[in-house]
């Protein structure tokens, strides 16, 4: 039952106009949510192919939830109505698979698709393709890239509200929680998510606020950096998710360190920003009294 409910919430704008009926991913959504009570997710945290099958289902819808194309809307006035509703339906199905998903019994490659989602599908600005690792590269490779900036303007995606949403979600994951043993599993996948979702955002101000002279940040990419700075700074990240680093003491603020050279970069790029240079002097402060620098 869960896997037909995929097609439907994949397809959502790319089905033919369905006059002014529910359309069909709604009802899709709203019946999954239904199905997915406490005695269906019980079963699926167990083990056996049709487990995991089923495990594998779920991210999928959850990653259909998550996405639109909204080019192919032919109701543009519906994007907003649409996305308030993906983003009800979204967070009720989180609270039905967190923390269950962190089960021992699902592979790490489903929580990883799950997670890599969430990351994808968090981005408000579309990221310089040199900034992302290539297939044979490490997650974080992309950020160590040498490349020019960007001048052009970049909007911000037309589900902006969902994106944020998401961003919020990858910093729960990667926070610290009850210890147990699906939190700390989803928070050892989720923590190198973050660290390049942040970290994009930090690298696109480096490269590209230099060249645009006199010229202020653009206001949906001033609101980002604002915003994932603040929650950095405020994150307590679990500690089995960040990797040890030699001469870091640091129970809950590793995550801080691991972005520290573009944290200073940025502080550089900014000199003639003081609202941004007090949004990264927090996070150097936050650094400074947890390290000792």
């Amino acid at each position: 039952m869960v896997r037909e409910l995929e097609v439907p919430i994949r397809l959502k704008y790319k089905r033919q106009r369905e006059g002014k009926a529910v359309p069909t991913w709604k009802k899709a959504t709203s019946t999954l949510l239904s199905i997915l009570d406490a005695h269906i997710m019980g079963e699926c945290t167990g083990s056996g192919k049709d487990k995991q099958s089923m495990w594998e289902a779920i991210v999928g819808i959850s990653d259909g939830i998550m996405a639109a194309d909204t080019d192919s809307c032919d109701s543009p006035s519906a994007i907003s109505a649409d996305q308030a509703f993906d983003i009800e339906n979204f967070s009720r199905l989180q609270n039905v698979i967190i923390p269950s998903l962190g089960s021992p019994a699902i592979p790490d490659k489903i929580r990883r698709r799950y997670i890599a989602s969430l990351f994808e599908h968090s981005l408000i600005h579309e990221p310089h393709p040199d900034d992302l690792a290539r297939p044979e590269q490490e997650l974080l490779d992309g950020l160590r890239s040498q490349h020019v900036g960007r001048v052009q303007d970049l909007p911000p995606k037309r589900r902006s509200k969902t994106a944020y949403m998401l961003v919020d979600q990858l910093f729960d994951l990667a926070a610290v929680h009850d210890g147990s043993v699906q939190r700390v599993r989803l928070a050892q996948i989720a923590a190198p998510y973050l660290i390049l979702r942040v970290g994009l955002v930090l690298k696109a101000y480096v490269c590209d606020q230099p060249l645009r002279g006199l010229m202020p940040q653009p206001l949906s990419h001033k609101r980002e950096m604002h915003y994932v700075l603040k929650k950095l700074t405020d994150l307590n990240s679990e500690p089995k998710a960040i990797p040890e680093t030699s001469g870091v003491q640091s129970e809950y603020k590793k995550h801080l360190f691991l972005l520290f050279g573009l944290v200073t970069k940025a502080m550089k790029a900014a000199r003639r920003d003081e609202e941004m240079r007090s949004s990264l002097t927090a996070v150097l402060d936050a650094m400074g009294t947890e390290f000792g620098f």
